[in-house]
């Protein structure tokens, strides 16, 4: 559904996809490459509820904040909502989310952080 804030919006638009383009590098055990493109029929008309989501320039220079989205538990544990949710988060270093994670997470550098050093906001639980 596009444009609609829970599935039951009467703004809704059904769109069917009609291709999925995982990463052919992809590695769901240290979600390198966590990325992949959906086709979709209809195509989206762009207006005030749709638009394009714009990707950053080269992480090594950024800084400020950066809008996360997702589907995430809105608590520990919790279910996942109907909705769309989104969080403004800060970006910061590679360095700095690999400290943090340690080694059995490993960051690599072609990834993009951004979170909270007392954590509580992200797109998979807590506060959004």
């Amino acid at each position: 559904m596009a444009g609609a804030l829970t599935f039951n919006d009467p703004n809704a638009k059904r769109h069917d996809v009609t291709a999925r383009i995982i990463h052919e590098q992809y590695d769901s055990w240290d979600l390198f490459n966590d990325i992949a493109l959906i086709k979709v029929f209809p195509p989206f008309d762009m207006d005030e509820t749709r638009a394009a989501v714009t990707l950053p320039a080269a992480m090594a220079d950024s800084d400020g904040d950066s809008i996360v989205t997702g589907w995430g538990a809105l608590q520990e544990g919790g279910s996942s909502p109907a909705v769309l949710n989104w969080v403004s988060v800060p970006l910061i270093s590679n360095a700095e989310c690999a400290n943090s994670y340690g080694p059995s997470y490993p960051v690599a550098d072609h990834m993009i952080c951004a979170g909270l050093p007392e954590g509580g906001k992200d797109s998979c639980q807590g506060k959004l």
